[in-house]
């Protein structure tokens, strides 16, 4: 995955910069964990190097209770889903 980002951090930036993908993920990325250093592969001052530290890549918005009670809760995870869509293809071909 570090080396995806890395040879396309332009793409990697277009997907997680988009106005959409930010309107619905304003907390951004997540890692599961970060590396007290760069990796060895990659110098300190890559565009890239606060992503290629982190251990792994999540999303996370909360919705509330009166939002899961709604009749458009449905349609809100949908859209979740819809805007994280160009993100997970892009984790997926780094691992294919």
């Amino acid at each position: 995955m570090r080396n995806k980002i890395n040879n396309s951090f332009g793409e990697w930036h277009k997907i997680i910069s988009n106005q959409a993908f930010e309107k619905r993920f304003p907390s951004g990325i997540h890692n599961s964990g970060m590396l007290l250093r760069s990796p060895k592969e990659f110098d300190d001052d890559n565009p890239a190097i606060e992503f290629l530290k982190m251990k792994g890549f999540y999303t996370q918005e909360s919705i509330s209770d009166k939002e899961m009670q709604s009749n458009l809760v449905l349609e809100k995870i949908i859209d979740y889903f819809k805007y994280v869509t160009p993100l997970v293809d892009y984790l997926n071909d780094a691992i294919e």
